[in-house]
């Protein structure tokens, strides 16, 4: 055999042995084209991935078949780099489009074939990589919510610790001029000013209610109740609510199932949400939507819309409130439910974070879609009623002040509310007793065991707290009355298992009224 015949066989060997590898990889796509796009080589790989058969795809250009619009220029500039250059191009990431219309992401690599020291043709070799792709978006994903969750869980911290301590400071403001009150005249001039500053305490006592619904601390009365009855209770008020642009409609689902809810944060959401779809659309007119439904939530939905907390799937009561409004981009849409932000001139920015706060509290969620001049839609989700273990007690409202008797220790860690404390009690008929912490308390209880008729036991201090001193209480006397205060929600004690060890919750800032109607029930049974 001559050397020709040689060398002819070793090119047919070599021939085969490319096409065997090109047409038997079914991982890699093989395609090869010319320096305008033209493809001439399609491998059974690149039908499986894109879809389109070898006789469809060949004389077809590249930028026809697989390459978005906005891609186009980026790929033919590649193209003119490899000719002019005669070197491969960057490996690269492309998202590339299939027969069916699928969107699948390739990590591709392009080199020439020379030919005489010119460039032949072009070869790309392109690997699927669109699972990993959809992988890094979901982590991308799961950590922006992540990180946004983490972040209203900070600024929920710092809200409720900011409530609790103003609520402290209220406490003794409100206290101290409902017991100048007490003692005053009916007639007397400075009557009016003290009962000015006791309602400026209040509207900041309910301020710092917002701030502790947003920390998911509100102060919740728990029932069953239907959506549809609570909200048809405030229709005329929401009527009332309204731009003079908006028009309201109610659509309100048949034989709607209960939910276990605080009726009044209920409201407080319908109304919160209602005033912002108001203000939405108060410029130029629109419509505000008010539904009620069941929706099935599954548990990539509840995952997705509560990273912080896994939530039950199942069905949920659906309150959905759209308007036709201005809605809002994706900036705005981070941070509305952040306290005090607002898109507004006037206002505190404080209504979504309480609505956020309270859906939280009730074990429901909050999900918003928005565009901006299309709308926006808010849809709390709240989860199937249970069964409540017990009703709390309906508070003691007198006609007139009730006083009674006997030493009642008073454990509160800021000088102020002891002092404070001790004139609502002597003003009640009460021997006070003063602690400035649990372990201070312990010691006096152990001492005066006998004489002491209640303590009334803040739940926030240092040494010992309210929950460590109300245990070592338990231990010695598990019959003395105990009233427990804080500014936070009576849950924080559900959550504790000391709940059936108290006798009497009171929430601050209180006056000397409740103080009293709290002292009566404990002390009357």
């Amino acid at each position: 055999m001559g050397a020709a015949a040689g060398d002819y066989l070793a090119l047919d060997s070599a021939v085969a042995r490319l096409e065997a590898i090109i047409n038997n990889t079914p991982s890699v796509a093989i395609q090869s084209f010319d320096r305008y796009g033209t493809i001439r080589l399609w491998n059974p790989a690149c039908e499986m991935l894109y879809g389109y058969s070898t006789d469809y795809a060949l004389g077809k250009k590249v930028q026809d078949l697989l390459l978005n619009p906005a891609d186009i220029e980026d790929f033919e500039h590649k193209l003119e780099q490899i000719a002019s250059t005669k070197k491969a191009s960057s490996p690269q990431e492309w998202e590339t489009r299939t027969a069916s219309g699928e969107q699948r992401w390739v990590f591709s690599t392009m080199f020439p074939v020379l030919s005489n020291n010119a460039v032949a043709e072009i070869f790309c070799m392109d690997v699927d990589i669109s699972a990993r792709k959809k992988t890094e978006e979901e982590s991308r994903k799961l950590e922006v919510q992540m990180q946004h969750a983490q972040r209203l869980e900070s600024l929920g911290l710092l809200a409720g610790g900011i409530a609790h301590d103003f609520n402290n400071i209220l406490l003794t403001v409100i206290g101290h001029i409902g017991l100048a009150l007490a003692d005053l005249s009916p007639v007397a001039p400075i009557r009016a000013n003290l009962q000015a500053a006791e309602s400026a305490a209040q509207r900041a006592a309910d301020l710092c209610r917002q701030l502790l619904a947003y920390s998911g601390r509100g102060q919740f009365v728990m029932q069953q109740l239907n959506l549809n009855e609570a909200i048809n209770e405030m229709a005329h008020m929401l009527k009332m609510s309204v731009s003079k642009k908006a028009m309201l409609n109610f659509n309100l689902a048949h034989d709607l199932p209960l939910i276990q809810a605080d009726l009044n944060q209920v409201h407080q959401v319908l109304m919160n949400l209602i005033v912002n779809a108001s203000e939405a659309v108060a410029d130029r007119g629109g419509i505000i939507s008010v539904s009620t439904g069941t929706i099935y939530c599954d548990q990539t939905f509840l995952e997705q819309a509560r990273p912080d907390e896994r939530l039950p799937e199942g069905d949920y009561v659906f309150l959905d409130v759209a308007d036709t409004g201005c809605g809002m981009n994706e900036p705005i849409l981070e941070k509305i439910f952040d306290p005090f932000f607002t898109t507004k001139f006037a206002g505190r920015g404080l209504g979504l974070s309480a609505v956020l706060g309270i859906m939280r509290g009730h074990g429901g969620l909050v999900h918003v879609v928005s565009e901006k001049n299309r709308g926006t839609t808010f849809r709390a989700l709240f989860p199937p009623a249970a069964p409540l273990e017990k009703m709390p007690p309906e508070p003691f409202k007198p006609t007139e002040l009730w006083c009674g008797s006997g030493v009642v220790l008073f454990v509160d860690d800021e000088k102020p509310i002891r002092e404070l404390g001790e004139s609502m009690l002597e003003r009640l008929g009460f021997t006070p007793v003063l602690a400035a912490d649990g372990m201070q308390a312990l010691e006096i209880f152990q001492e005066r065991q006998a004489e002491i008729c209640c303590i009334i036991l803040d739940l926030t201090m240092p040494r010992m707290d309210g929950i460590e001193a109300l245990r070592a209480i338990r231990k010695i006397d598990t019959s003395v009355p105990v009233i427990m205060c804080s500014g936070f929600t009576e849950q924080e004690l559900t959550s504790e298992n000391v709940a059936g060890d108290i006798s009497s919750f009171l929430p601050k800032p209180y006056q000397l009224e409740a103080l009293a109607s709290a002292l009566r029930n404990v002390l009357s049974t």
